[in-house]
């Protein structure tokens, strides 16, 4: 987890390669106007979205699946 200026990112990574593995895991753990990065990979879970994060893919469009 990386902490600048009031920005705070976490790293998902199914690998555990990560902050954690799964994206439910990083919407626990990030606080509002975070930003969730999505590492490349199939991630088999159902996410909501209650509190005001981003959450974007590591790379191109289709890389990360849900």
């Amino acid at each position: 987890m990386i902490d600048e200026a009031t920005n705070e990112y976490v790293v998902v990574d199914h690998a555990g390669f990560g902050d954690v593995r799964t994206i439910t895991e990083a919407l626990r753990l990030a606080g509002a106007r975070a930003t969730i990065v999505v590492r490349p990979g199939t991630y088999r879970e159902a996410i909501s979205l209650s509190t005001n994060v981003i959450v974007r893919a590591e790379r191109i469009a289709g890389s990360v699946i849900l």
